[in-house]
């Protein structure tokens, strides 16, 4: 049986993998499919007892993104989220929330073929793709047609004072 986890992968490098280093790639396995910030990643550590600098963490994390065992996804924030790669996925996410939700692609071959066309026209070899896509969320979007039809649940109608 061949292990693929994160960390055996991790081990084949040749680098060291310290307690904190081990910490940091447990959390991203526990939590494979989430996208997480490096301050997330650094509050989920402490939270564990885990002592471990923020500097320490975006070192890790940028380690593990060199090596292709994690990914970077920068969502149009702030900061970047990372997350165990698990190759042909799609990220979307809501551009009122912020929300992000992961799909993964390799099951939709029509989307696979059509990129790796694209690929082949312009000479490129494809190995893997990510696709980045922005939308509502339904939530927000449920939100938003109650807004324009005049019925926003998240605001009070306050009465007009009284002179």
């Amino acid at each position: 049986m061949c292990d693929n986890s994160l960390s055996v992968r991790f081990r084949q490098t040749g680098l060291r993998l310290t307690a904190p280093r081990r910490a940091l790639i447990a959390l991203l396995e526990d939590r494979r499919g989430e996208h997480l910030s490096a301050e997330e990643i650094h509050s989920a550590l402490s939270a564990e007892g885990v002592t471990v600098n923020l500097s320490s963490v975006y070192r890790t994390l940028n380690l593990l993104v060199a090596l292709g065992l994690v990914h970077r996804i920068d969502l149009s924030e702030s900061h970047a989220h990372f997350g165990v790669e698990h190759g042909e996925q799609a990220h979307f996410r809501c551009e009122v929330c912020g929300e992000v939700s992961e799909v993964y692609v390799a099951g939709h071959a029509g989307l696979a073929r059509r990129l790796q066309g694209l690929a082949r026209e312009r000479s490129f070899e494809l190995t893997r793709f990510r696709v980045e896509a922005e939308g509502k969320c339904k939530r927000c979007a449920l939100k938003e047609k109650t807004h324009k039809e005049g019925r926003c649940p998240d605001v009070q109608m306050m009465s007009p004072l009284k002179p």
